[in-house]
């Protein structure tokens, strides 16, 4: 399956892109595996965005905080966004 992973901002400048297709095994996975993938392929750090940063499935907002329990499918949009604030 094919993933469509975009980094906004900051995490666009640690990943040194703005995105990227991952592809893994089957229909189905969690979104940790997604985690493992990006680690692998650039120098994103998956803990910093569970920490600090709001992760984006098809537009929707997710709980980044287990990504065991979050599941994507082929064709699926990730979008990782560092939390802002303003006035």
């Amino acid at each position: 399956m094919e993933i469509l992973v975009k980094f906004f901002l900051n995490y666009q400048e640690e990943a040194g892109i703005d995105e990227k297709i991952i592809k893994i095994p089957g229909d189905k996975a969690k979104l940790e595996q997604v985690y493992s993938c990006l680690e692998r392929s650039t120098d994103f750090n998956p803990e910093k965005v569970q920490k600090e940063g709001i992760v984006l499935l098809n537009e929707r907002v997710v709980n980044n905080r287990k990504p065991k329990k979050v599941e994507v499918k082929d064709g699926d949009n990730i979008s990782f966004m560092p939390m802002v604030s303003g006035g």
